[in-house]
């Protein structure tokens, strides 16, 4: 049996672990303690500004700025989608 067909059986048997594997990978970072939680954001999304545009989607982001976490940056993010900047 070869890595693929492994793989493959692994998968119909339990499942892909993607969404486990990124649970632990932030978690690390945490408790890592080399950032805060409150500044770090999980499956993050920004709008693009165009309607029909796709938002920008993120499995992850760190934010760095105390003052501009990630509620005030989807909040900015929105307030220009909707005056249509």
């Amino acid at each position: 049996m070869n890595f693929t067909e492994a793989k493959h059986e692994f998968d119909n048997q339990y499942g892909t672990a993607t969404e486990y594997y990124k649970g632990q990978f932030f978690y690390s970072i945490v408790q890592s303690g080399l950032f805060a939680k409150d500044y770090i954001g999980r499956e993050v999304q920004f709008p693009k500004g165009h309607k029909s545009s796709a938002p920008l989607k993120l499995d992850g982001a760190i934010f760095g700025d105390k003052e501009r976490n990630f509620q005030t940056l989807a909040d900015e993010q929105l307030q220009e989608f909707i005056q249509g900047r």
